[in-house]
C-alpha cells in the first residue's frame, strides 16, 4: 500500500515524532510510505528513513503569500500533489492538516482515504487552557472539527478522546477510532544512556509543555509511589500555565 503523511512542517514537536515512528514501522512491513510538508522548516526530517519520499508544497499562489489566508491556499497545493503522487491514503498527524484535509475535502471530493489524527482532548484543552486557541484560529479549529465527519477516520490516541470527539463534537462512533503512539523501543533503548551514566539511583526524565493536557499531575502522582518502593529521581523538563 502507498501511503502518504501530511506534516505541516518538521520541527521537533510530538505529532511529528510519532509520525516519523509509525512511517518506519509501516516500512518495515513493506509498505511504501511518503511524506508531503507544507514548510520543510525543521531538522526532524533526519528522523525519516533514507528511502522516504519528501515533497514539499509550492505554495506560489498569490494567495500564499498572504499571513494567514495562506492557510487557504494549502488544499489547491495539496491536490496538485496527489494528483502526481496518486498515494492509497493520506494521513494528517494535527489540526492544522486536519483543516487542510477537510477543506479539499469540501472543494474536491473524496479522491483518496483521508485519515485526519487528533493528539489533544478538545474539551478538555478550552477549559484548562483556553490561551492556547487564540481567534482567529480558534474558529477555524471550530470549523475544522464540526468538519470531521468528512474524512474516512479520525485517528484517535487515547480512548477519552475519541469517546470526548463523539459525545461533545459530533464526530460518528464508527469513524472515531483509538490507535495508540508508535513508539521506536529499540531506537529508544539505543540512544538511552543506561548503565554509562553510572547513576547510583534511577533517574527518570519528563520532558513536555506544562499543560493540563499533558497530565505531569498524574506523573507526580505515580512517582510518589515509586518513591514508596525504591530510591529514585524525577525530573520534568518544560514550561507552561501549571509550572507553578
Amino acid at each position: 500500500m502507498n501511503v502518504a503523511y501530511l506534516f505541516p512542517n518538521f520541527f521537533f514537536i510530538g505529532a511529528q515524532r510519532a509520525a516519523a515512528a509509525t512511517m518506519r514501522q509501516l516500512q518495515q512491513r513493506g509498505h511504501t510510505v511518503s511524506a508531503y510538508v507544507i514548510d520543510p522548516q525543521g531538522t526532524m526530517q533526519n528522523e525519516l528513513e533514507p528511502t522516504t519520499k519528501v515533497v514539499a508544497f509550492n505554495n506560489q499562489s498569490w494567495l500564499a503569500k498572504i499571513p494567514f489566508f495562506r492557510l487557504f491556499s494549502w488544499p489547491f497545493a495539496l491536490r496538485k500533489i496527489l494528483q502526481q503522487e496518486r498515494p492509497d491514503v493520506l494521513v494528517s498527524i494535527c489540526p492544522q492538516t486536519n483543516f487542510t484535509m477537510v477543506l479539499y475535502r469540501l472543494f474536491f471530493g473524496k479522491d483518496v482515504i483521508f485519515i485526519g489524527e487528533e493528539h489533544l482532548h478538545f474539551s478538555n484543552a478550552l477549559k484548562n487552557d483556553p490561551a492556547e486557541f487564540k481567534r482567529p484560529w480558534r474558529y477555524l479549529y471550530y470549523f475544522s472539527v464540526k468538519n470531521y465527519h468528512r474524512l474516512d477516520l479520525l485517528r484517535c490516541v487515547s480512548r477519552a478522546i475519541a469517546q470526548d470527539f463523539v459525545e461533545n463534537w459530533g464526530v460518528p462512533k464508527e469513524k472515531a477510532c483509538t490507535v495508540y503512539p508508535a513508539f521506536d523501543l529499540a531506537r529508544i533503548q539505543s540512544r538511552s544512556h543506561d548503565a554509562r551514566r553510572n547513576n547510583t539511583v534511577p533517574v527518570i526524565c519528563a520532558v513536555g509543555r506544562l499543560t493540563s493536557q499533558k497530565d505531569f499531575a498524574l506523573l507526580i502522582r505515580a512517582f510518589a509511589y515509586v518513591k514508596t518502593q525504591c530510591d529514585a529521581v524525577l525530573h520534568i523538563a518544560g514550561t507552561g500555565p501549571e509550572k507553578a
